[in-house]
């Protein structure tokens, strides 16, 4: 209760932040299957049906139906991820008995900036990661019956289908790792163990396949506009990453970047004091090798492909999140082997570590009104938009991120992620550009510079002498006629 307490009291103030990045994305195909009927997303005046089959289904339904339930829609879809973050929490201290690793990810700002993130890893990939490897841990640890647990089978079976319902690829990695303990196990389990796990694995893929085919009728899409679409977008999102790295400097320009994100939320410290138990206790615990190579192996099958594809993200390293999962339960099982004393003595060295190394950057983004994660540090957002909603008129065209522009009402929304990516969607935007009347924009976006696709669309706004304010981190652009008195002004 103490430990649940405390998530809840460090967490609370994740609710109130904006929406950032590709949060609108997530948030309204649910919010609006379960408003209308209709399993659908509208990206402004190019792309009024875009495309919501990028992925499977169960993360925009979580958030639509807990953003259903809240009169803020934003709020509300903030307490998947913040509930699913207090089962991760939970997870270490009921599988191992040990409370380190729970109080090791209360500390952690990375776990902290992951309960409050609208995307699929902090939500179905934690969720259906943590169930799988605490299956997998009850599997090993009861393998000398000759019998596979039936609480482990079902961990299992409900963590991976959690995962084909939300994220085909973090699905297919615990798949093949839950493949390789199989083979890792006894002679009379092993092949039991290898049948279930693809009988399991079918019946996610049938379910996912359901489920998405269903939600796609709603909104008179066909199996190819909507499953299919979801299995293209996975390999045509790999081969763009691909090739924004070559664009970008290879592979090695990525990595360092994500080097650098690693830092910023501490996560060679947080590697470093998952770990720390085992490496004490291998040498007197030589039995334990196995459950060591078991676990780190799973965190490895997990996190490499990320590594070596250079997949970035959106300036928070989100695709490693479930590989921490097995480090943290291998944590708290090995401080259950050690002797109490020696126990105490290495639970002590770590929370202190943490308590220096990682509480103090965590507690600088609780304070901070700054995104912890995408967009980070970016503040104003909904300020900005407040200010857009004075400055326009009912039914003028307006410009900006999707997840800025989910705050305005009664406007047409040209949202930036329906051209930026493709050039004959930028000419139109250009087309349109005599009727935008405001935009709301970061200054890296290349206002002023005519060879992006975002100074391209603002050319006929930027020639009609408009005035430029600034709010928090955004820059608010509107046409003469809209000239009010108050706000502060660049030149």
């Amino acid at each position: 209760m103490l430990v649940a307490a405390l998530y809840g009291a460090s967490r609370a103030g994740n609710l109130d932040r904006p929406l950032v990045y590709e949060g609108y994305s997530y948030l309204q195909p649910g919010l609006s299957l379960f408003n209308t009927g209709h399993y659908a997303l509208d990206a402004g005046v190019l792309d009024p049906d875009a495309n919501t089959f990028h992925k499977p289904p169960l993360t925009f339904l979580l958030l639509g139906a807990s953003a259903r339930c809240h009169a803020d829609p934003v709020r509300g879809a903030r307490l998947v991820p913040m509930l699913v973050g207090l089962w991760v929490v939970l997870v270490p201290l009921l599988a191992t008995g040990s409370v380190v690793p729970s109080l090791v990810i209360l500390m952690s700002p990375f776990f902290y900036a992951a309960a409050g993130h609208i995307q699929t890893d902090p939500i179905v990939g934690l969720l259906g990661c943590s169930l799988v490897t605490w299956g997998m841990l009850r599997l090993w640890e009861r393998r000398e019956v000759l019998r596979l647990d039936t609480a482990a089978q079902w961990l299992i079976a409900v963590g991976l289908s959690t995962l084909w319902l939300g994220k085909l690829e973090t699905a297919v990695l615990a798949s093949a790792g839950v493949g390789l303990l199989s083979l890792a196990l006894p002679r009379g389990m092993r092949r039991q163990s290898i049948v279930r796990l693809l009988q399991v694995s079918l019946c996610g893929m049938l379910l996912f396949i359901l489920v998405t085919f269903l939600l796609g009728l709603t909104n008179a899409k066909l199996f190819d506009e909507s499953v299919g679409r979801v299995v293209r977008t996975l390999y045509t999102q790999t081969d763009a990453i691909s090739r924004s790295n070559e664009a970008a400097g290879g592979t090695v320009v990525a990595r360092h970047s994500i080097f650098k994100m690693f830092v910023r939320y501490r996560l060679p410290l947080l590697f470093a004091l998952a770990l720390l138990p085992a490496l004490i206790s291998l040498p007197r615990h030589r039995a334990r090798v196995p459950l060591t190579l078991l676990l780190v192996g799973a965190a490895v099958v997990l996190a490499v492909p990320y590594m070596v594809l250079g997949i970035r993200g959106e300036g928070y390293p989100r695709y490693f999140l479930t590989a921490f999962i097995p480090l943290l339960l291998l944590q708290g099982k090995s401080l259950s082997v050690m002797s109490r004393k020696v126990r105490w003595s290495i639970s002590a060295v770590i929370l202190v570590v943490a308590a220096v190394g990682l509480l103090p950057r965590t507690c600088a983004l609780m304070a901070s009104p700054g995104s912890p994660t995408a967009w980070y540090g970016t503040v104003g957002t909904r300020q900005a938009v407040n200010r857009l909603q004075e400055v326009t008129r009912e039914g003028d065209l307006v410009m900006g991120p999707g997840a800025a522009l989910f705050y305005l009402h009664n406007r047409q929304k040209l949202t930036l992620e329906s051209f930026i990516h493709s050039q004959a969607r930028t000419s139109q935007a250009v087309a349109l550009g005599s009727q935008v009347q405001a935009a709301v924009v970061f200054p890296r976006m290349g206002i002023h510079h005519s060879r992006t696709p975002v100074g391209c669309a603002l050319a006929s706004l930027l020639a009609r002498d408009p005035v430029i304010e600034k709010v928090g981190s955004w820059r608010l652009i509107y046409a003469p006629r809209q000239r009010i008195a108050t706000g502060s002004t660049l030149d």
